[in-house]
């Protein structure tokens, strides 16, 4: 069965007046929507998940990381940010740079602590065992974009 895609509502200009610039000095988990909180929430470990480069984060992405529904909360940017934080920060984890995400420790500290039994924060994800895949993916991103 394929799953169902909901098409997201544009962002009003109310909406867009709610949206709070991130800090990542003064993060906080109250910072984040509680649709983005119960997104994360509701996901299930999938020992055969498939593990892909996200382009726009520059880490890696497991399918069952994200839902389709993930898509319609996304409509808050700050979430989408945050999420992508998340995978980039991992991926300074799985090459051994943290040193070079420091701005985005905090935020990764902090869901951690709060949300440990998100996958994103699974310890076989943060494996140094994925740092070619990462390697892997730069290279093609860089192919790519030579090739246009």
């Amino acid at each position: 069965m394929k799953p169902k895609f909901v098409k997201s509502k544009k962002t009003t200009l109310r909406e867009k007046r709610k949206i709070k610039k991130l800090d990542p000095k003064n993060f906080t988990v109250a910072d984040l929507h509680p649709d983005f909180i119960e997104g994360m929430e509701s996901l299930r470990y999938n020992p055969n998940a498939k593990c892909h480069y996200e382009l726009f984060s520059g880490g890696l992405l497991w399918t069952d990381e994200r839902s389709p529904e993930a898509e319609n909360r996304d409509k808050i940017w700050c979430e989408l940010l945050v999420f992508r934080i998340l995978l980039m920060y991992r991926s300074a984890i799985i090459l051994r740079v943290e040193d070079n995400a420091k701005d985005y420790k905090r935020i990764w500290e902090k869901l951690n602590e709060a949300f440990p039994h998100w996958l994103i924060f699974r310890p076989d994800r943060q494996s140094n065992n994925h740092a070619q895949r990462i390697i892997e993916g730069l290279k093609n991103m860089k192919k790519e974009l030579e090739e246009m």
